[in-house]
């Protein structure tokens, strides 16, 4: 029989669990609820990573903004997609870390929902960053 003791690593902000300290300091420098966190997504493409709190406000009006059906508020995040330059990191930071309201955030468009769905969003900031890319590589 073998016995092996590892270490476990969580994340101070998510309580994300790794086995690799390293890779957690990587995770917590970029985790979503980390108030003081750095985007990789905003520094991918090379554009300027918005304030938290800025974000936040954004969000904030755009829940103002959003119409009630039945019960249930259905918000089209259009400031904080403006904001934050359509980077779904942020957008997706913003979202977790809204202290301003008591709504538990549904993504599935049922209860109190924003439509935001990451892996679309992701996947539209990508493509629009790499037409610019290829753009420019055509062009000059």
């Amino acid at each position: 029989m073998r016995k092996k003791k590892r270490w476990r690593y969580y994340c101070a902000h998510c309580g994300k669990v790794g086995g690799h300290a390293g890779w957690m300091r990587r995770h917590e420098a970029s985790c979503t609820l980390n108030l003081d966190r750095v985007c990789g997504m905003c520094e991918r493409v090379g554009i300027k990573q918005q304030n938290i709190a800025n974000l936040n406000a954004a969000l904030l009006e755009d829940i103002r903004a959003a119409p009630y059906f039945g019960y249930d508020k259905q918000v089209e995040p259009t400031q904080l997609r403006e904001l934050s330059q359509g980077c779904p990191m942020c957008m997706l930071a913003a979202i977790r870390q809204d202290t301003e309201t008591e709504d538990d955030w549904s993504f599935r468009g049922d209860n109190d929902s924003i439509n935001f769905w990451f892996e679309g969003e992701r996947d539209t900031f990508l493509e629009n960053f790499n037409r610019r890319e290829a753009a420019k590589c055509h062009h000059g």
